[in-house]
């Protein structure tokens, strides 16, 4: 008969591991990735594809381990070949951008397209950019439209702020339709919104530019631009601070004001706004 040792708990933890789904794994590794890392290495060594996938993200981006991104794009492949879409699509990053493995167009292309068939909205996000990049012929941009419609149809915000670009600049869009212009501005603005509200950073800056320029509905865009402004990443709300600090109406200044603030890492007084 066998006593009862202190591995019994991880034992335990293991079991609970296995059990659980892909955003359940996510959570896991967001309370405490030191702590769910040896968990996660066992479950993909196991067997376990969520594991699989989530441990591939652990390391491609240091969480709770040293970042090993050859090693991330093992996992992810070990996680493809059992049919993940999700996996598919990581897999096609990997090779678009070089993580861990030689950058090539070709490979990323085909494991877009395999995520995408399974249905994955980052792969068809992801094919259709990669698709627009460059100098894209017409054929290309046509289906890069097809997926971004078909992924935005999905409820994928990044792909319906792609579709709202292209109805408002009328790319490849019927050119026989009755009052043309005013129809893709209306459908523009739908999509553009439907982003929006589901946390897209640039539909949001969109959707206030059109707001503001188009309709004058300082109040309305200030919202929208001001959401832009604080959920986008660094980068994003540098890039758009010179354009809200140019415009008349003071509202859309601050929001500048605020940027720029940030940036210089001082905090803007009541007084300022």
């Amino acid at each position: 008969m066998f006593r009862r040792t202190r591995k019994a708990p991880e034992a335990t933890r293991f079991d609970e591991v296995m059990a659980l789904g892909g955003d359940a794994l996510r959570e896991l590794v967001a309370a405490d990735p030191a702590a769910a890392a040896p968990y996660l290495e066992a479950a993909a060594k196991y067997g376990l594809v969520n594991a699989q996938l989530a441990w591939a993200r652990m390391l491609l981006h240091g969480e709770g381990v040293r970042r090993d991104s050859e090693a991330a794009a093992r996992w992810f492949a070990a996680a493809a070949g059992s049919g993940n879409a999700e996996a598919e699509n990581m897999l096609g990053r990997c090779h678009e951008h070089g993580w861990g493995v030689e950058p090539s167009r070709e490979a990323a292309v085909r494991h877009y397209e395999a995520a995408a068939g399974k249905g994955d909205v980052w792969g068809m996000y992801n094919l259709a950019q990669l698709l627009l990049a460059g100098n894209p012929d017409e054929d290309d941009q046509r289906r890069a439209l097809d997926l971004h419609r078909t992924a935005a149809e999905a409820g994928h915000a990044k792909s319906m702020n792609v579709v709202g670009r292209f109805c408002e600049e009328g790319w490849h869009m019927p050119k026989d339709r009755g009052a043309a212009k005013g129809w893709y501005r209306k459908a523009a603005k739908g999509w553009y919104r439907k982003a929006a509200e589901g946390g897209d950073y640039w539909a949001q800056f969109n959707l206030g530019r059109m707001l503001l320029v188009g309709e004058g509905d300082v109040a309305a865009a200030a919202h929208w631009l001001g959401r832009a402004a604080d959920e986008g990443n660094p980068e994003f709300a540098a890039s758009i601070a010179p354009a809200l600090l140019a415009r008349p109406e003071l509202e859309i200044r601050v929001i500048g004001e605020r940027i720029e603030a940030r940036i210089s890492g001082r905090k803007v007084a009541l007084s300022e706004t």
